[in-house]
């Protein structure tokens, strides 16, 4: 960031990290399981501590969360997973994902078994389900609150792209605020 003081670039960062913590808060309010109950945590400290994210939503499967989300039994099929939690911000990754899946079915169709196709409309029904019970979740928002969701939303997606900070000439990723070495 360039400042003379650390601690002007240190007030940016806690800032950055209380609105991304506050967006998470909001929009785990509308945190649902496959069947579409709400799965709002009491106790967001402890939610986050027992669960992974996943590309499409959140894990609670114990021994993937203690793997960090590289231990998924169900080989990362979460729409069919009862450990499953998705909420509203998950929406456009959701929506992408069932294009891929649509995607892979018409390029599979002329070349593979029933049942890999079966499996691949399978887990598009899924998500397609998720995707409409999550809908219905914000539908049943007020306008202010699902405006409030979608700001959380926008701003979680934007933290999501930034690019991360390289090192210096060795490609590893470093940590905000990691001293360089002189």
């Amino acid at each position: 960031m360039n400042h003379k003081k650390f601690e002007t670039s240190a007030g940016y960062i806690l800032l950055n990290r209380r609105r991304k913590e506050e967006a998470i808060r909001l929009v785990s309010t509308t945190t649902i399981n496959k069947h579409g109950t709400l799965q709002v945590p009491k106790d967001y400290a402890a939610y986050v501590r027992n669960s992974v994210a996943t590309p499409l939503g959140l894990c609670t499967e114990p021994s993937n969360v203690k793997a960090g989300g590289q231990a998924c039994p169900a080989r990362s099929k979460c729409g069919g997973c009862s450990y499953f939690r998705a909420n509203v911000s998950h929406l456009p990754v959701i929506d992408s994902h069932i294009v891929a899946l649509t995607s892979d079915l018409e390029l599979a169709a002329p070349l593979a078994e029933g049942w890999i196709l079966d499996g691949i409309k399978a887990e598009i029904a899924s998500y397609k389900r998720i995707r409409r019970l999550l809908t219905l979740t914000k539908d049943s928002l007020s306008p202010e609150e699902q405006a409030d969701i979608d700001k959380a939303t926008e701003l979680l997606q934007n933290l999501a792209l930034a690019p991360a900070a390289e090192g210096p000439g060795n490609g590893r990723k470093m940590l905000p605020l990691t001293p360089k070495e002189r």
